[in-house]
């Protein structure tokens, strides 16, 4: 094959693979932006992330690739419908800790990504999705939190905090339960990254009693739970002062250092602690 021949064959080969990644990029948004995709659908879908993976090696399709491919889960619980709510066992099912770790990684890059790029091609959705996740992925929580399974709780709530990094009531619980978990590496990291962002939990909780449980309720705003009242599902609305948990953190960090052998540390996180 002549010099000249093998330039054409290589454009027209590039050429080809461009157009794939154009084809299976467009099928995949064609079926996300679907509010209830079929089955069929979702099968689909699964086989265009197949098909892209390999052929994706440009910057915009490697990002696209793995946003599409992090919200999978999402698809799959669109293709289920609202007539019967899922239950959190399908839930759990759905959005694993690794999933939904890889759903947060995937938020962030495409972010990152597209303001750079300026074009804002799924920032709004996942602003919006990451308000209609934390309810579900709570549900996931206490699903599992029941089962005992402390370090699957710990990597949810610490991918909830990636998901929004001014929650950070979501890194505290991560490090809490990476301790229930013995995962004392995971929580010293969570519990110095606390002491890094100078967290202290303090706040206000708003609570009314709920009238269907006669339970109390707390409520992170006064709003939402005056709401409540005004509508009548709930009474006796009070305030209550959450206390400082700074000393809480430093406390564990010693703790923690103190078992994995590292006196010296401890001793400083101690004295800390006192202040």
């Amino acid at each position: 094959m002549k010099i000249n021949q093998i330039i054409v064959a290589g454009t027209l080969l590039v050429s080809v693979t461009s157009f794939a990644q154009k084809d299976e990029l467009k099928a995949l948004k064609k079926i996300y932006d679907r509010d209830t995709p079929s089955a069929e659908d979702v099968i689909t879908y699964k086989a265009n992330l197949n098909k892209l993976e390999p052929i994706a090696t440009e910057e915009a399709d490697k990002v696209y690739f793995n946003y599409y491919k992090a919200v999978l889960p999402e698809v799959e619980l669109a293709s289920l419908g609202t007539a019967t709510p899922p239950k959190p066992e399908q839930l759990a099912k759905l959005f694993s800790p690794n999933a939904i770790s890889d759903l947060a990684t995937a938020y962030a890059n495409t972010l990152d990504f597209e303001k750079k790029s300026g074009k804002k091609i799924f920032t709004s959705d996942i602003n919006e999705d990451v308000a209609v996740l934390k309810p579900i992925l709570f549900q996931v929580v206490v699903s599992l939190d029941g089962q005992k399974k402390y370090k699957e709780v710990s990597q949810i709530f610490y991918s909830m905090y990636q998901f929004d990094k001014k929650d950070t009531e979501n890194l505290y619980y991560a490090a809490s339960y990476a301790t229930n978990a013995e995962d004392y590496t995971k929580a010293l990291e969570y519990y110095n990254e606390l002491k890094n962002i100078n967290y202290t939990g303090e706040g206000t909780s708003y609570i009314a009693k709920s009238k269907a449980t006669g339970q109390d309720e707390s409520f992170k705003t006064k709003e939402e739970r005056d709401k409540l009242v005004t509508i009548g599902t709930h009474t006796n609305p009070r305030e209550e002062k959450i206390p400082s948990k700074k000393g809480e953190i430093y406390k564990n960090i010693a703790l923690i250092l103190v078992q994995q052998g590292k006196v010296e540390e401890a001793k400083t996180a101690i004295s800390d602690a006192r202040k």
